[in-house]
C-alpha cells in the first residue's frame, strides 16, 4: 500500500462499535478496523496509523456508543472517586488507598502510587497510597502470569497490605474486566463494606466482563461486577469503565488501555490532592480540562511523527 493511501486509512472508521462487528468478542479484544494493514505499512504510514488509535480514546460519545472518557456518568464517578480520596487526605489516620493490577496495570499502579507519596512527602504529609502487583515487585520488569490467574492470592495479598487499616479506598485495575487477581481483591472488598471501598477500573462496558468459571471460586470477575454494581447507587462501589476502542495491535491493552489507565488515576489524584491542599474543589469542568491536557499530550507527541 502506498505511503499516500495511509491518510485516507486513518480516518474516522467506527465500525468497531457497531453490534455486529465482532460481536463475540469485547471492546477490548476486538480487532481495530485502522490497523488491518498495520504490518504492511511503511513506518510513517504506521505512526499515522497508531495517532487514529489513540485519538479513539477521546472520541465523543453519541447515542448509538458506549460511554467514552467524557461522558457525563464517566466524569461523575471520577469526581466521585477523587472526593473519596479527599476524605482520606484530609483524615488518613487508619486509612490507605490501594492500587491493584496485573502486568502493565500492577506497573501504572506502582508509578503512580510512588510519584503521589512523593508529593505527600513534598508537603511533610503522611503516606497514604499503596500498591500490590500480581507476582509481586520481581513482576515491575518481567512477566510472571500464574499469579494473575490467582484470586486467592490477590485477596491475600490485600489483606496483608491493609492490616490494622480501618478505611480502605481499593482501586482494582483490570483492562478487559478479567483478571482473577483482582476479581479476588473486589471479592473480598464487597465481604467488608465496612473497611473497603471497591472501585474497578477498565476499558469494556460492564456486560462484556469475563463471566468463565475461576478454579477453585464460587465467583467469576462478571458476577464480581454485577455485586458491584448494585452498590454503586449507594456509593458504596465505584466502575469507572469507559470504552477508549481496540487496541491497535488487538488484545494488547498495554497500549490504549495503560494510556487510559494513567490519565484516570493522575486525573482521580490530582484532583483529590488539588481539594485539599490548595482548596481547589472537584468540578466536572476542572475533571474535564484535565483530561483535556493529556488530549493535548497526544496531539503533540504526534505532531513529530516525522522524527
Amino acid at each position: 500500500m502506498a505511503a499516500a493511501d495511509w491518510t485516507g486509512c486513518v480516518s474516522t472508521m467506527r465500525d468497531w462499535e457497531s453490534p455486529d462487528y465482532e460481536p463475540s468478542l469485547p471492546v477490548s479484544e476486538k480487532s481495530n478496523p485502522l490497523t488491518r494493514d498495520i504490518d504492511r505499512a511503511p513506518a510513517a504510514g504506521i505512526v499515522r496509523t497508531l495517532q487514529a488509535c489513540d485519538a479513539q480514546m477521546f472520541q465523543e460519545e453519541t447515542e448509538e456508543t458506549y460511554q467514552r472518557l467524557f461522558s457525563d456518568q464517566v466524569v461523575k464517578t471520577v469526581m466521585e472517586v477523587a472526593q473519596r480520596v479527599e476524605l482520606i487526605l484530609k483524615d488518613p489516620r487508619g486509612s490507605l488507598v490501594v492500587l491493584s493490577g496485573c502486568g502493565t496495570s500492577g506497573r501504572m499502579a506502582f508509578l503512580t502510587a510512588s510519584s503521589f507519596n512523593r508529593e505527600l512527602q513534598r508537603l511533610n504529609q503522611g503516606l497514604i497510597y499503596s500498591y500490590i502487583i500480581a507476582g509481586g515487585d520481581r513482576a515491575l520488569l518481567s512477566s510472571h502470569e500464574a499469579p494473575e490467574d490467582d484470586p486467592t492470592l490477590g485477596m491475600l495479598s490485600l489483606k496483608k497490605v491493609c492490616e490494622g487499616k480501618k478505611r480502605v479506598l481499593f482501586i482494582g485495575i483490570s483492562c478487559g474486566l478479567s483478571a482473577p487477581f483482582v476479581a479476588g481483591q473486589l471479592d473480598l472488598c464487597l465481604q467488608h463494606p465496612e473497611i473497603y471501598t471497591p472501585v474497578l477500573l477498565g476499558f469494556n462496558p460492564v456486560h462484556q466482563a469475563k463471566d468463565e468459571p475461576i478454579p477453585g471460586c464460587t465467583f467469576t470477575f462478571g458476577s464480581v461486577v454485577g455485586r458491584m454494581q448494585d452498590l454503586v447507587r449507594t456509593r458504596e462501589a465505584f466502575l469507572v469503565n469507559p470504552a477508549v476502542g481496540p487496541e491497535a495491535i488487538s488484545g494488547s491493552s498495554r497500549m490504549k488501555g495503560g494510556s487510559a489507565t494513567k490519565i484516570l488515576l493522575d486525573v482521580i489524584l490530582s484532583a483529590a490532592h488539588a481539594a485539599t491542599f490548595t482548596n481547589t474543589p472537584v468540578t466536572h469542568k476542572g475533571i474535564v480540562q484535565h483530561m483535556r491536557e493529556y488530549e493535548k499530550t497526544v496531539d503533540v507527541t504526534y505532531a513529530q511523527s516525522e522524527g
